[in-house]
């Protein structure tokens, strides 16, 4: 699976940074094992690289999605008070 790894502006060696890299991979995997359980998505194994994956929504996890929207807008409104978020 690929992911962005932010820059950090704190200097930090190779070693420091690798680590860093594989403590993300590895929350990453390890929820996405997790929302594929709940079947919210499934993995594929990439074909030109044995180390990646390609994680896709199902179904359940688009209807997940659709039922949770509305609420989720609803708090971010409440939290930012702002009325330039889009209406869902």
């Amino acid at each position: 699976m690929m992911c962005h790894l932010p820059c950090y502006a704190v200097p930090c060696g190779c070693d420091e940074r690798h680590s860093v890299a594989e403590r993300r991979r590895s929350r990453v995997s390890h929820h996405v094992a997790r929302m594929e359980k709940r079947d919210l998505v499934s993995r594929q194994g990439c074909p030109e690289d044995g180390r990646g994956a390609f994680v896709r929504i199902t179904e359940t996890g688009r209807a997940t999605i659709e039922r949770a929207a509305p609420a989720h807008v609803r708090a971010v409104r409440q939290v930012h008070n702002s009325s330039e978020i889009p209406r869902v």
